[in-house]
């Protein structure tokens, strides 16, 4: 059964038939159910499944702090979570292996860092980076926040680091909470840079994080 809302043109919740009614974002929306599902195993489809999962446990690890910081200013008529599983997804495979070159969680105009390094001291809890070379743009301004987002793949562990760039981020340090990493660990970070009112961001600068005892 379903409740007409607002008169026979109005939006309606329930279900007649295959067509459901539901709310989205305040939005009235209708949804036709399909009379049958089909569940392929091909390659492509087992290969995409495998990618969302994994780029599910990441999007949970960055709920609480890349994803609002990035993408949910950014969003429009998504959610912040769907941002990032769409921009990042092509990071992650079936297998598990993650390539930090299609992690793009931040796309935008705004110059970028194009050279430097990161590490992370194992005994310290220690993270350095030395992030060089930001590549000139006619909206670059002083106060741009720079976001460093760590992604730890074989412990599936997420970080983020901000401050702006007037403050430098050549040869800074930061101790984190927990033991971040191990050695032999495959640790990765991408920067990326974001206006302070969130009218614009970066795209973003992959590196490989070198992890020492």
């Amino acid at each position: 059964m379903a409740i007409i809302k607002r008169g026979i043109l109005g939006g309606f919740s329930g279900k007649v038939g295959n067509i459901v009614g539901t709310s989205w974002k305040g939005r009235a929306v209708i949804k036709a159910m399909p009379l049958s599902v089909a569940n392929p195993k091909t390659t492509k489809q087992v290969n995409q499944r495998g990618a969302m999962t994994n780029c599910v446990v990441a999007a949970k690890e960055f709920l609480g702090n890349a994803i609002p910081a990035i993408c949910s200013p950014f969003a429009g008529d998504i959610s912040g979570y769907n941002l990032f599983i769409k921009r990042t997804i092509k990071a992650f495979d079936v297998t598990g292996s993650f390539d930090v070159e299609k992690f793009k969680i931040s796309e935008g105009s705004l110059g970028n860092y194009t050279d430097g390094g990161i590490s992370y001291d194992v005994s310290e809890k220690k993270i350095t980076y030395s992030l060089l070379d930001r590549q000139s743009s006619d909206y670059n301004v002083a106060t741009d926040i720079v976001h460093v987002v760590l992604w730890n793949n074989t412990q599936k562990k997420g970080r983020l680091l901000s401050m702006q760039v007037q403050n430098s981020f050549t040869n800074e340090a930061t101790i984190l909470q927990d033991d971040f990493a191990e050695v032999g660990d495959d640790v990765y970070a991408v920067v990326c840079t974001k206006r302070l009112d969130n009218s614009r961001q970066s795209d973003v600068k992959g590196f490989v994080v070198e992890v020492q005892a």
